[in-house]
């Protein structure tokens, strides 16, 4: 080790001063000579025999001097060198062909990097802070604690007073609450289509003229200090705000209040509370929160919010998040070790036997407003990401191996006569991979500025259709150190895989044969035919995978719209009501508000029929214990879960759900609270197979299941079954409910969800809805849908979609690629056996012969493609079918409409190439060398 660092001054010093080391080399040799030639004359010899004699004796200087350099071990360098340059002329000397090599790298490395980008902006993505090196999230954890690493506001202020780690802690948390009284400002909120719209998915759109919600940070009043983040405009959060204070995030001021420079200083009330704008955060800033939110509020001002919340005097009450900046001579470990020590110390100053009073540790973590996806599906979705964008890299790099492949064939000669004259075969492997990867990097660059535009644009489309009560989407797409690492080794691995064989398959020729070959014939045994083959098929077989795969999810999601869920969609209007919870509305207030409203839109033009209860796919559906002997109850045995749902009377009639036996509830059954139960189809099968469940009676029992505090739910009482209705889809789009029962709604109770059935159009009613829903509460926020849009909504069919766009996308760009890569190899094999063309033709032979010829051996290799790809196909569509929607996971029309489609366009591919050859004139074929 020693010896090598003493020889890497000398190695340094021959690359960066070579010509005074060769001066240096020139005068030691020489001196050498001249010692020798002294000796030899010294014997009696003429001085021009003694420098012979020298010469001989001392061997050949030229050769001496390579010896010595290469015992500097930096030839290498030298040789990379010379190879780069030779590289660049080899491609500046063929630009058709680096032109078209560098096109289809470019779109398979852009895919790639666009898909780990995507991954860096979130779960890689370090928070923004001045130094997010040193800024880290702070997790409390005990023995049953299910607040997720959260600690109460009084514990996070003692953290803060008594820790000698952190330069500065602070603490966040968040909320949703009501805008209003906008001091004058105008502009509207409604979210465009952008691409969600091209994908056929709706989002609900909130009522005009109602109040807005939005998601507001709640932070201690240090948050930006810490974070070292200066304000776009006016000031950020002091110790003690006089009054109350916001700011507002740059996203939410630029698209709801267009960028007016004057809103600083006015007042904006939320929750029904007057707050003053001190500030606007930076452009696309979303601190320790995924998205951005709409407005910054300091933690003090959640008991201006909610009058029932008080997290800054409720020890119970964890409210923060917890992050800090260690001190600059501060490891994690010993900051770890000290905050775990305070929470000892903390927990002891709790009573015994109270919540607080259990051990807990503390862990600090990189901060980062996302987290590595952990859970299996989300791991799953990345991994069938990587999986489809690495096949269209293969497809690339075959198609570029294949190009190469045949483009060597007129470099055999070049080769073969660089062999002859004592070239070494490593040697020109290195300085073929060389230009390999060449071509490689520069793909990598074209591709890396591609993804970026294509994923700016992306963003922006997303960012635009997101309703604005979700936030504001600001993931930071720019790339940074390791997206320019990953795409260079992205690029120079495929620089690898499709310059490897190739570079093989060149430098191991016949030179007996080469030196002599003037050209070669259709049937004769051309050296790397195989191989090309082998590309072609790999390319068309990849390209079946991805092109079936979309084609089923394509049908799956089509079929999903049309897909009969069991009830009305075409004409009913959903509305959802929310109110914030600092308005201190309880359920009698909302009982009587809803029950208002239902009144009067029954009496808007235009309206048939209003219906309360669960939104079918809406969402929200609640899960209840079925006992049909009532006693089990007791003893705590098992039961079946099955959903349930409190509906008003005219319900069916609403969705138009047939009872296909006996009757629904009615209006007095409904103000009776009567148990009664309309049961499904699936429910009557499940639980009484082969009898009649009219008049059975039935315990449901939901007090353990989830529910909302305020909302009805069965608590162990028996109702009776007095009708079935017909099976529906209300809970997932791909399968029929296991099990429904429907009660009635008692009058004195709500659910958040009502149902209008229109004559026509349901959209058409909105507006006036608004001015009804303003009209009796402007406090409360109205969000609406159609039915049809709640399908475009579901979880399943927003996969299966997504999923469809992205394989037809990704198959597409295959597909483009392997009509690129079949015509360009035909092309230099056509252009390589442009010889023998012409002795067909002067032969005899019919152009017809010679075109069928070239096309029965081009297809040969994308038929054995087409017949590996469907092999391949059918065991990705078994992991598909999930997301079908009823269409089989074998579906013909898919199956036999892609293969058809691929085969026509390799086909096109290998005939204009092959007609090409055909309209040769044979005395320039048989000139041809």
């Amino acid at each position: 080790m020693i010896r090598w660092f003493y020889k890497l001054p000398l190695r340094f010093r021959s690359l960066f001063q070579k010509s005074v080391v060769e001066k240096e080399l020139t005068e030691e040799l020489q001196l050498h000579l001249d010692k020798l030639t002294e000796e030899m004359r010294a014997k009696g010899m003429t001085p021009e025999q003694a420098r012979y004699a020298a010469l001989r004796e001392l061997g050949g200087v030229e050769q001496i001097k390579e010896e010595c350099r290469d015992m500097r071990r930096v030839n290498f360098v030298e040789n990379l060198v010379q190879d780069i340059r030779f590289g660049f002329r080899m491609l500046a000397k063929n630009p058709g062909f680096t032109a078209l090599a560098v096109f289809a790298l470019a779109i398979g490395i852009a895919v790639n990097t666009a898909v780990f980008t995507a991954f860096n902006s979130t779960a890689l993505r370090p928070i923004q802070a001045a130094d997010p090196d040193r800024t880290v999230a702070v997790y409390r954890s005990a023995i049953g604690d299910e607040s997720g690493g959260a600690v109460s506001y009084a514990d996070y202020l003692y953290y803060r007073e008594h820790n000698r780690s952190f330069a500065g802690l602070f603490a966040a948390s968040d909320t949703e609450v009501s805008l209003s009284d906008l001091g004058g400002v105008g502009g509207g909120n409604a979210p465009s289509g952008g691409i969600t719209a091209l994908l056929g998915i709706r989002f609900f759109e909130q009522m005009a003229g109602t109040a807005e919600i939005g998601r507001a940070a709640m932070v201690s009043e240090n948050y930006f200090s810490v974070l070292g983040i200066p304000p776009f405009m006016g000031r950020t959060f002091a110790a003690h705000e006089p009054f109350p204070v916001v700011m507002l995030s740059y996203n939410f001021w630029e698209r709801r209040f267009r960028s007016d420079p004057s809103l600083v200083g006015k007042t904006l009330k939320l929750n029904g509370k007057p707050f003053t704008v001190i500030g606007i955060t930076p452009k696309d800033f979303i601190g320790t929160y995924p998205n951005a939110p709409s407005v910054w509020l300091p933690v003090s001002a959640f008991r201006l919010l909610e009058a029932a919340r008080d997290p800054l005097h409720n020890t119970t009450d964890r409210c923060c998040e917890m992050f800090g900046r260690l001190k600059n001579n501060v490891s994690k470990q010993l900051a770890q070790a000290e905050m775990t020590v305070l929470a000892e110390h903390l927990r002891r100053s709790h009573p015994t036997g109270s919540r607080n009073d259990q051990p807990a540790t503390i862990s600090l973590e990189s901060a980062s407003p996302f987290h590595t996806p952990d859970n299996p599906q989300a791991i799953a979705m990345l991994a069938a990401f990587m999986s489809a964008v690495g096949l269209v890299l293969l497809i690339a790099c075959a198609n570029v191996a294949g190009l190469q492949l045949a483009r060597s064939a007129a470099r055999r000669k070049e080769i073969g006569m660089r062999l002859a004259l004592g070239a070494s075969r490593g040697r020109l492997i290195q300085q073929l991979l060389t230009e390999a990867s060449l071509l490689a990097v520069t793909a990598g660059g074209a591709g890396l500025v591609a993804s970026w535009f294509a994923e700016r644009f992306l963003e922006n489309s997303v960012a635009a259709a997101l309703p604005p009560v979700w936030g504001f989407l600001a993931i930071n797409v720019n790339p940074d150190i390791r997206v320019f690492g990953y795409t260079l080794v992205v690029s120079l691995v495929t620089g690898i895989l499709f310059g490897l064989a190739p570079a093989l398959e060149t430098t191991n020729p016949n030179l007996t044969s080469v030196l002599k070959e003037e050209g070669a014939g259709f049937t004769g045994k051309l050296r790397g035919q195989r191989l090309r083959h082998f590309f072609i098929a790999a390319q068309v077989a990849i390209c079946l995978v991805l092109l079936i795969a979309a084609g089923l999810l394509a049908r799956g999601s089509a079929r999903a719209v049309r897909l009969d869920p069991g009830f009305e969609t075409k004409k009913i209007l959903a509305l959802d009501f929310e109110v914030p919870p600092g308005l201190g509305y309880d359920a009698a207030k909302m009982a009587d508000i809803v029950r208002r409203m239902v009144d009067r839109f029954k009496a808007v033009p235009g309206v048939t029929q209003v219906a309360e209860g669960r939104v079918p796919l809406g969402g929200g559906l609640r899960s209840t214990k079925v006992y049909l002997d009532p006693s089990a109850r007791q003893s705590n045995a098992p039961a079946p879960e099955l959903y349930y749902s409190y509906v008003s009377p005219n319900y069916f009639q609403t969705l138009s759900i047939p009872i296909v036996r006996g009757r629904a509830f009615t209006e007095e059954e409904a103000r009776a609270s009567a148990p009664v139960t309309v049961i499904s189809e699936a429910t009557a099968k499940k639980l009484w197979p082969a009898q009649d469940p009219i008049g059975k009676r039935v315990t449901l029992d939901a007090s353990k299941q989830y529910h909302g505090s305020d909302e009805p739910f069965p608590s162990g009482q028996a109702f009776q079954v007095i009708g079935i209705s017909k099976d529906i889809r209300s809970a997932w789009l791909n399968e029929i409910d296991p099990g429904l029962f429907a009660m009635p709604l008692p009058p004195t109770r709500y659910i958040e969800t009502i149902m209008i059935r229109a004559d026509n159009d349901p959209n058409a009613l909105t507006a006036a809805i608004g001015r009804e829903a303003k009209a009796i509460d402007p406090n409360v926020v109205v969000y609406a849908e159609t039915l049809d849009g709640l399908v475009t909504m579901n979880p399943g069919f927003v996969i299966s979609r997504v999923a469809a766009v992205f394989s037809a996308v990704i198959g597409l760009l295959g597909l483009l690629l392997a009509a690129v890569g079949i015509y360009g190899m035909v092309s230099y094999a056509v252009v390589q056996r442009t010889h023998e063309v012409g002795v067909r033709i002067a032969l005899g032979a019919a152009r017809g012969d010679v075109m069928s010829l070239i096309l029965r051996q081009s297809a040969r290799p994308v038929a054995v493609g087409l017949l590996i790809g469907l092999v391949a196909s059918v065991a990705v569509s078994r992991l598909l079918s999930s997301l079908l929607f009823g269409i089989s996971s074998l579906d013909p029309v898919a199956f036999a409409g892609v293969s058809s489609f691929l085969m026509f366009v390799a086909l096109v591919a290998c005939v204009l190439p092959a007609r090409r050859a055909t309209r040769v004139d044979p005395m320039v074929a048989l000139r041809h060398e």
